[in-house]
């Protein structure tokens, strides 16, 4: 699926306890029951996803280059600067990419992108969701999204950017990452089967990945054979429980 880094060693495997060895197999039910348990599987998982993310942070310095896929706002990608690693924030909607520049765009270690982030290049159309808007006085964000979700994305403001190949985006940015943390709104399941199927190969020690089956579950048996295929492994760490 993927190159295993020459570099930062990934953290140890995230921590289970008696009830996630549990839900594990419960979110193999069929149909919305095994969703359910895999939500809560979801939950559950997040304070040891969280762990490993801060663990992975004191790990980061100068010599380490991160990728901040959906940087929204720039949260994370401050808290990455801040370790010192070179970092490369991707934001596809030109109001957050101007909150983002305006909050770490002088930050020297940090390369923004307006673009989005994919299994390949080309253009996307993205949607913005109907139920939010962006407000600069207290840094709320949009949300948007590749996959036209029905009754919840609005076509009046959908909009068209550049979207770069993940491959390509960890060769801009040298050729070997140590960390990269993924928020793409639904963007993640193309890039997910492009790895599995080894269409995509990308030198990283972990990937922190926030999945949005509760909008798309036409994807959850792809999700859920994904979730038993990386448990346990590190090599590298590829966490689907972020956010």
């Amino acid at each position: 699926m993927m190159d295993k880094t020459q570099g930062l060693s990934p953290p140890p495997p995230l921590a289970e306890t008696p009830l996630v060895r549990a839900l594990f197999h419960l979110q193999d039910l069929p149909g919305p029951v095994g969703r359910s348990f895999g939500r809560k599987l979801r939950r559950r998982m997040k304070r040891p996803t969280a762990a490993a993310f801060a663990a992975m942070l004191r790990r980061l310095g100068p010599d380490d280059v991160c990728l901040d896929l959906g940087a929204n706002v720039g949260k994370v990608t401050r808290d990455l600067a801040a370790t010192g690693a070179r970092v490369h924030a991707v934001e596809p909607d030109p109001d957050n990419f101007a909150a983002l520049s305006a909050a770490v765009g002088h930050l020297p270690n940090v390369t923004l992108h307006h673009a989005a982030v994919g299994a390949r290049s080309g253009r996307l159309r993205m949607f913005r969701s109907s139920s939010e808007a962006f407000m600069p006085g207290n840094r709320t964000s949009q949300g948007v999204t590749g996959r036209f979700r029905p009754g919840q994305s609005d076509h009046g403001t959908a909009f068209e950017v550049e979207m770069v190949a993940l491959d390509e985006l960890v060769a801009r940015a040298g050729g070997r990452v140590a960390l990269v943390k993924m928020d793409i709104e639904g963007g993640e399941f193309d890039i997910l089967a492009a790895m599995e199927a080894g269409h995509l190969r990308v030198d990283c020690a972990a990937m922190f990945i926030e999945t949005h089956e509760r909008y798309y579950p036409e994807v959850w048996p792809q999700l859920r054979a994904m979730r038993h295929a990386r448990r346990g492994r590190t090599d590298p760490l590829i966490s689907l429980y972020w956010g």
